[in-house]
């Protein structure tokens, strides 16, 4: 699954029938310079698991079908892929905020997950889609939304190749200001990543999942020290939301899904910040660091 997939699934739970290999251009009208509905890219999908595998354009869905509901557009040229629900569909019916902080085209820009969406990237809520750093400013003064999903430039990606120092000074730094917050006691942080890594991990996949990815939660409300063994998924931090605000679940993916309960304690006295380290880079970190390799498919 090529690395945007995960982050469609963060916010859906759901690949909407795209699988395969990354986006490729196969018509003849120029490529953007995004990726998603502003790029002319097409991707491989199916409508269903034994279907016939198309190339349809990377956005989801054609919304032009109906411009007398939806008169944002859609992707470049038309498209069968339907429309996809997401978590911000669900927070925006009932007055809930959210922000997708993401990086600038051609530096990260491909994990955005708002240009995935037409409905999101035509309409106003583009607007929600906001420049990464701009989390450090709304941790301190307090203006966090309800619902954050926070991603990396390729430089702090910790991607293989990638330095893990400068990775890790960033989420460091996130979670850092956070902590030094208003929001702090009224807040869970979830890091995981969209890759294995595939150097450390001795455990078969469980069944219909993939190889296994690392979780840290962050919160003053979890369990200290304490590792959950439970089985859980992408969707997982999906049924968390949705279930923390008396949310309907989207399909049957975030329905069925482990919703962290037995990391968390909300009756114990809340857990104090934890001062976060920062990392000197090595001059061959700070290289790797300020020009990092491009991803596959990019």
């Amino acid at each position: 699954m090529p690395s945007f997939g995960a982050h469609i699934e963060v916010v859906a739970a759901d690949l909407g029938g795209f699988t395969g290999d990354p986006p490729k251009r196969t018509q003849d009208e120029p490529r953007g310079d995004g990726w998603g509905c502003d790029s002319h890219l097409d991707a491989l999908w199916r409508s269903s698991l034994d279907a016939r595998i198309t190339f349809q354009p990377s956005c989801f869905p054609d919304y032009r079908l109906d411009p007398s509901r939806y008169p944002y557009g859609g992707p470049y040229r038309p498209t069968r892929v339907k429309p996809v629900p997401t978590i911000m569909d669900s927070m925006n019916r009932v007055g809930l905020s959210w922000k997708l902080y993401t990086a600038a085209p051609g530096n990260g820009y491909l994990w955005a997950i708002c240009p995935t969406f037409a409905k999101c990237f035509y309409s106003g809520l583009g607007h929600r889609q906001v420049p990464h750093s701009q989390v450090l400013d709304d941790a301190r003064n307090g203006s966090l939304p309800n619902f954050s999903v926070v991603l990396p430039t390729l430089r702090v990606s910790q991607h293989n190749r990638d330095s893990m120092r400068a990775g890790d000074n960033w989420i460091g730094q996130v979670v850092g200001a956070i902590e030094r917050g208003p929001a702090w006691r009224s807040t869970a942080i979830f890091i995981t990543y969209d890759d294995c890594g595939c150097f450390y991990d001795h455990v078969p996949p469980a069944d219909g999942l993939g190889i296994r990815t690392p979780m840290v939660i962050v919160s003053p409300w979890a369990r200290a020290g304490t590792v959950d063994s439970t089985q859980a998924s992408i969707a997982s931090m999906l049924a968390f939301t949705e279930h923390n605000f008396g949310l309907p679940p989207l399909n049957e993916h975030d329905a069925m899904a482990y919703d962290y309960r037995n990391s968390f304690d909300f009756s114990q006295a809340p857990v104090a910040p934890v001062p976060m380290t920062r990392t000197k880079l090595s001059p061959r970190a700070r290289e790797v660091a300020r020009h990092p390799p491009k991803p596959r498919g990019t």
